[in-house]
């Protein structure tokens, strides 16, 4: 696993590491599923993250999981990295793949996080906050997160995947996660500058 020296930018994390922190923002996907995915789930053409039911919490039914363009082009630059495997995230230790304590433990190292301070749990939640709050489809928004919607005998009958909602869902929420990234980043920038040197400032418009 030597290949994965190169470090993510500006911290210590491993890109496939970050790769898998983003995939989780983007897809809502459990941090056991990012783990356990394989390339021959990934269907580029039809932008979509297939699961058989073996591989889903629940266990009862196949998932079809719509990727935002962001998605697809992490899943793009981590395919450079880790395409000749049959996971996603390989791992060196003997697994054939990463576990979910190996991945939240190289993010939490990765980008200075304490323990607690950012979980994969939150940020789920942060994607049905944010989601409810702005309007998003309800049951799109609880089907990406892999929930169950309404009683035993609804679900029972209703075996609806919401696949074309769920794909404006996925998108609206990349597009403002991005949005929401450069507004930190611009007030990051403005914070710094106010204390550094005009060689620095200059130095960091560049």
């Amino acid at each position: 696993m030597e290949d994965y020296k190169p470090k993510y930018k500006g911290t210590k994390a491993l890109p496939y590491t970050i790769y898998g922190l983003w995939l989780v923002l983007y897809t809502m996907k459990r941090p056991h599923e990012v783990c356990e995915g394989k390339w021959s789930e990934i269907d580029f053409e039809q932008k979509l993250w297939r699961k058989d039911a073996e591989s889903t919490k629940t266990g009862l039914e196949n998932d079809e999981c719509p990727l935002s363009e962001q998605a697809l082009k992490v899943l793009t630059e981590l395919h450079k990295i880790t395409g000749d495997f049959e996971y996603m995230f390989p791992s060196g230790a003997g697994n054939l793949h990463i576990v979910p304590e190996t991945l939240r433990k190289m993010i939490l190292e990765g980008l200075g996080y304490s323990v607690g301070e950012l979980t994969t749990h939150g940020l789920r939640g942060m994607f049905s906050t944010t989601g409810n709050e702005l309007g998003y489809n309800f049951k799109a928004v609880e089907k990406q997160l892999s929930h169950n919607i309404g009683n035993e005998v609804s679900q029972a009958y209703n075996h609806a995947k919401y696949l074309r909602m769920r794909r404006q869902v996925v998108q609206k929420y990349a597009d403002w996660l991005h949005v929401q990234a450069n507004k930190a980043r611009k007030r990051k920038k403005h914070t710094s500058s106010e204390h550094d040197s005009p060689e620095q400032v200059n130095c960091i418009a560049v």
